[in-house]
């Protein structure tokens, strides 16, 4: 099992229980180059870095899985954010930078990650509805 700074890679756990019980070609994957910006502050410890993405895309890919950009207007994506979430909170978000919580931080990228992130949540349901297979 590959590890990230002596942590287990729990993204790259759940990719190999994705390969094994789902084929290749019918599930749809889709990621952004943005969700790899979403780092910790420099000097600081944090399980959720880019690499256990990088980790994850690879093992998915080297089991023939296809991994697809998202894609979704701007304003669809934000509209999508704006239902689920105040605007006072989503300005928090794009201005904060340091600890949200003891257990989340806030870089000075991540309101960009969140917005593809949301991006490619709005492509797994349009998936989903179109019934033509799984999607993460």
């Amino acid at each position: 099992m590959k590890t990230i700074r002596k942590l287990p890679c729990l993204l790259g756990l759940m990719a190999a229980g994705l390969s094994a019980g789902l084929k290749a070609g019918l599930t749809k994957i889709y990621t952004a180059d943005s969700h790899r910006l979403h780092a910790p502050p420099p000097g600081s410890f944090h399980a959720e870095v880019p690499a256990r993405l990088e980790t994850a895309i690879a093992h998915l890919e080297s089991r023939k899985f296809t991994i697809q950009p998202s894609s979704n207007p701007l304003e669809r994506v934000k509209t999508a954010i704006a239902r689920a979430h105040s605007p006072s909170y989503v300005e928090m978000l794009q201005t904060t930078v340091g600890g949200l919580t003891s257990d989340t931080y806030v870089a000075p990228s991540s309101y960009r990650s969140l917005l593809s992130s949301t991006s490619a949540w709005l492509n797994c349901v349009d998936h989903a509805i179109s019934s033509t297979g799984p999607s993460f």
